[in-house]
């Protein structure tokens, strides 16, 4: 079953679409679902990740923030196919 990564972000957030694309690209090589949220007028969201979004999570697992994190990324998906 594919690992669930989520992108918290806000609509014409030139980071969020540019991680959100680098890891459309990283699809073709790890299995994963990938959801995208808005945290625009959502207080609770916008409180947790707003001063730094975009926030790559797995679970309750911050991945990366501002930009992807390549490295950890590989080195956490690799992790998650191993168990």
């Amino acid at each position: 079953m594919p690992e669930i990564l989520k992108v918290y972000g806000r609509i014409d957030c030139h980071l969020c679409e540019h991680m959100v694309e680098h890891l459309g690209i990283l699809k073709s090589t790890y299995e994963f679902d990938l959801e995208v949220i808005d945290i625009s007028g959502q207080h609770e969201l916008e409180k947790l990740y707003g001063s730094k979004i975009p926030v790559l999570m797995l679970g309750d697992q911050e991945i990366s923030h501002f930009t992807l994190d390549v490295n950890r990324f590989r080195n956490l998906m690799k992790e998650q196919h191993n168990k």
